[in-house]
């Protein structure tokens, strides 16, 4: 949304609006460094359309870039990178119920996507009334914020796309020692106490199964092996971003192919894993959801040899939206 709104006013009734988070950034650090680090950049951009109650906010930075959430928006606002956002965006901040609550106590049409519920609020509600509902402030980034973070985003996607390409390389070569350098720990990631360190023998077992995965489906092309590895071996979530991702290097892939390459790879290394321990056979397991085909279902439950599994056939996947898993089998 813009961060400077026009509205037009009419006269509408009231609802009690939703209880405003408290606005509690009162820390200020003895002294402010002008300049700021790719992990700042980050964190300003993350800012921007968030509540100003900054305990409602991922600990990601804190935990992993080791940022003090006062400190940092005290600076921001100083040097003039954020400001209160305009009700556009302060509105665009609020969950759709909140949204439409407020929608239908003014007889106001609920139909379409949240920005043409947003628009419509904005040109057929008064500024007043709108502004006692949703008046919960939020942080928009100024002009100069926005230059920042477009420059860093651009610096990140062009890093980003170095890393990915040399990881896809070490993968198709299987080069372990490059992909763990890359991707690896020999850390646990968290306080979790089942929460594993992705250390080198489990880079080289991820690799392995990549490979195992795409012979055993006919599928060797670099988009192949890209596709693939990122579904695996980066842990990160397939949004939007990851099409975007791979489109930056020229590969044109699916959300459902990731899915499907990444169910694929899992199952491959089990299977190794199974064999490894002298497990002789293995259950289907489906998440027999809205999402999962027949085939899917019909397969849940049902169990196999190991050295019979086919890919495709008696092994995850199934088809591309398949989530399925294998496990092993009683006797």
């Amino acid at each position: 949304m813009g961060l400077f709104d026009i509205f037009k006013k009419s006269k509408k009734k009231s609802v009690s609006a939703p209880v405003p988070q408290k606005e509690v950034f009162t820390h200020v650090a003895p002294a402010y460094d002008d300049n700021l680090s790719s992990s700042e950049k980050s964190f300003l951009s993350y800012c921007h359309g968030k509540s100003a109650d900054f305990s409602t906010y991922s600990q990601f930075y804190k935990y992993k870039h080791g940022l003090d959430y006062g400190y940092e928006i005290n600076k921001f606002l100083r040097l003039n990178l954020l400001e209160y956002a305009g009700l556009s965006l302060t509105i665009d901040s609020y969950a759709l119920p909140d949204i439409k609550a407020f929608m239908k106590a003014n007889n106001l049409s609920v139909s379409g996507k949240k920005a043409d519920l947003i628009s419509r609020i904005l040109t057929q509600c008064p500024d007043e009334l709108t502004r006692s509902y949703f008046n919960k402030k939020v942080f928009a980034l100024t002009e100069e914020g926005s230059d920042i973070v477009r420059q860093h985003l651009s610096e990140c996607a062009e890093s980003n796309k170095i890393f990915l390409t040399e990881l896809f390389s070490a993968v198709i070569r299987k080069d372990v020692e490059t992909a763990f350098r890359l991707v690896g720990s020999s850390t646990v990631p968290s306080d979790n106490p089942i929460a594993l360190p992705y250390d080198k023998s489990a880079v080289k077992s991820d690799i392995d199964a990549i490979h195992a995965f795409l012979s055993a489906d006919g599928r060797t092309s670099a988009e192949d092996f890209a596709s693939a590895t990122y579904s695996t071996m980066l842990h990160r979530p397939l949004t939007k971003h990851s099409i975007e991702d791979l489109a930056s290097l020229g590969y044109t892939v699916t959300k459902e192919q990731l899915i499907r390459y990444g169910t694929g790879v899992v199952n491959a290394r089990t299977l190794a894993e199974f064999r490894e321990a002298h497990i002789s056979r293995y259950k289907i397991l489906s998440c027999n959801d809205q999402r999962s085909c027949q085939r899917c279902k019909d397969l849940d439950g049902k169990t196999f040899s190991v050295n019979s599994a086919k890919m495709g056939k008696n092994l995850p996947p199934f088809c591309d939206h398949c989530r399925c898993i294998i496990v092993p089998a009683k006797y």
